[in-house]
């Protein structure tokens, strides 16, 4: 049992440092190949151009992906493209228009993200089991790895019972390293599952916007604001103490009374 789990922390470990590594060659092809488009649209235009004018690029990042981590199965190499695109789309705007933020970068300790497809949830009399496969060949020899799951609670306990009865339709099983205990990993098993229809009542819709703090609107037409002035002032005046108190102000009341009374904790 523990060369199996040895086996299984080194495979683990391996996909993981894989995983990253064609995350981030394809992540550098999209980048690279927004940075050409965009330079091309800015001399044609002569501005930035807007979001409808900039192109999504038709790269096949799997393709890329699949041939930089040949050891790694079809199914998470998939799954990995699908991510590195969709991170992609989300910050290629602030990242190359913008400039606020920089291209993501993933680390050899990220999780390992396995579809619904490529892993199954066994049941008996030990307990909770999920098998699946890291490298190529699984519809040839069946799953890689059979892992017990540790439970913490009942909740986790009827969880994995709606999902394996199929009441619940399980999704993505995420595998993470344990941060401080080496060897120990966590499973976080993803699902959906119907929720009853609320009752018709009186429901009410808040929103933070900007004027007013707060702004709710109930079913029948009522509205409710706050503005928020009060929290505004009570930060404006811990703000100001902490300013005197940093510069040693005679303004804040508390000059000559020593450190003990300079830091005592402030009251509203």
């Amino acid at each position: 049992r523990d060369e199996t789990m040895q086996a299984l922390h080194r495979a683990l470990c391996g996909a993981q440092e894989t995983a990253a590594r064609c995350m981030n060659i394809g992540l550098r092809a999209l980048w690279r190949a927004d940075a050409d488009v965009l330079e091309s649209l800015r001399t044609e235009l002569g501005r930035w151009p807007t979001g409808k004018e900039w192109p999504f690029p038709q790269l096949n990042i799997y393709a890329l992906m699949r041939a930089a981590a040949p050891d790694l199965s079809s199914g998470l190499v998939a799954t990995l493209s699908k991510k590195v695109s969709d991170k992609w789309r989300q910050t290629r705007w602030p990242a190359l228009i913008q400039c606020s933020v920089s291209p993501p970068h993933w680390k050899r300790t990220m999780p390992l993200p396995i579809r619904a497809q490529s892993y199954q949830l066994r049941r008996s009399i030990a307990g909770w089991w999920v098998t699946f496969s890291l490298t190529p060949g699984r519809h040839d020899g069946g799953h890689e790895f059979a892992v017990r799951l540790e439970l913490n609670d009942d909740r986790q306990q009827e969880t994995l019972e709606h999902i394996f009865s199929g009441a619940w339709r399980g999704g993505e099983l995420i595998l993470t390293p344990h941060p401080r205990r080496p060897r120990q990993w966590f499973a976080r098993i993803a699902y959906k599952r119907q929720i009853a229809a609320m009752e018709a009542g009186k429901t009410a819709a808040i929103n933070r916007g900007l004027r007013a703090f707060l702004v709710g609107v109930t079913s029948d037409g009522a509205v409710w604001r706050y503005d928020g002035t009060d929290i505004e002032s009570y930060l404006a005046m811990l703000a100001k103490r902490r300013w005197e108190y940093q510069h040693d102000s005679k303004a804040s009341g508390r000059w000559g009374h020593g450190r003990t009374r300079t830091l005592r904790p402030l009251e509203a």
